[in-house]
C-alpha cells in the first residue's frame, strides 16, 4: 500500500518535471539514446571511481614511505595512524 503511494508521487513528480521541461515523451530502456546515455554515464561513473583510487593510492604510498623513513622517531605514531586511517580497498 505504502509502495503504491510512494510510486503514484514519484510518478505525479516526474510528470511534473517533464511537463516544466517540454519532455513529450519518456525513454524506453529498449531505445538506442537510452543505451547510448547509460553507457557513456557508466563509464564516467567508472572513470571517477579509479582516478579516487588512485589518489588513495597515490597517498597510501606516500604515508607508507614516511613511515619508512621516519622509523623509531616520535613522528612515526602519528605518521601510523594516517596510514591506518587511509581507506585499504
Amino acid at each position: 500500500m505504502l509502495l503504491k503511494i510512494l510510486a503514484c508521487r514519484l510518478n505525479d513528480h516526474l510528470e511534473d518535471i517533464e511537463r516544466n521541461h517540454s519532455v513529450h515523451c519518456r525513454w524506453n530502456r529498449n531505445d538506442n539514446h537510452y543505451q547510448e546515455c547509460l553507457q557513456y554515464l557508466t563509464c564516467k561513473k567508472r572513470e571517477v571511481v579509479l582516478i579516487s583510487l588512485m589518489k588513495i593510492r597515490q597517498k597510501r604510498e606516500f604515508l607508507l614511505n614516511l613511515k619508512k623513513k621516519y622509523a623509531g622517531e616520535f613522528t612515526f605514531c602519528k605518521v601510523t595512524l594516517a596510514v591506518q586511517n587511509t581507506a585499504i580497498i
